[in-house]
């Protein structure tokens, strides 16, 4: 009976990726990092030019304060669209009662007060397309502040921490 040799084995027995795998895992590794860097950018971006946005109507509304000697009223109450709809729309129309503060409105960027048009007076809209809140106390009873939803869309709730307070 003949015996089978067997036959040597390499001193390093093949395990592991090959070159050319561990290349194509890095370049999709770098593909997806490079989609999560600009998403994140984005948002950063639209959050900088609410902010920009809101100083500028704070500003305004200041103006109002100042000539008048009151806050333009917030109307409606609660949370509820249609509520901050009602305080939106409020705001814009008490603002451009007044020519003098009507014209800090005009140098806003396109897009942020949509809807003004014949006895419409149009709300305003922050970077993301959200409607922004006004409130005359701030929750505080001292100064005004308007809220943007911020890239989740939704003011308050479980992710309040992505609103954005003047």
């Amino acid at each position: 009976m003949q015996r089978l040799r067997k036959t040597p084995s390499p001193p390093f027995p093949q395990r592991g990726f090959s070159l050319v795998e561990l290349l194509i895992v890095i370049i999709l590794m770098a593909g997806l990092l490079g989609l999560v860097i600009h998403l994140a950018r984005g948002n950063d971006v639209k959050r900088q030019k609410t902010r920009a946005v809101q100083v500028q109507l704070l500003v305004a509304i200041q103006e109002h304060f100042d000539r008048f000697g009151f806050y333009p009223p917030s109307q409606g109450n609660g949370p509820a669209a249609d509520a901050i709809a009602r305080r939106s729309s409020g705001l814009v129309e008490a603002l451009y009662s007044d020519t003098n503060v009507a014209y800090m409105l005009e140098t806003l960027p396109k897009g942020t007060i949509v809807g003004r048009s014949g006895g419409n007076p149009g709300m305003i809209y922050d970077a993301f397309g959200n409607v922004m809140d006004y409130q005359v106390d701030g929750g505080t009873g001292i100064t005004p502040v308007l809220i943007s939803g911020g890239p989740d869309k939704y003011i308050g709730g479980a992710n309040a921490r992505d609103d954005i307070c003047s």
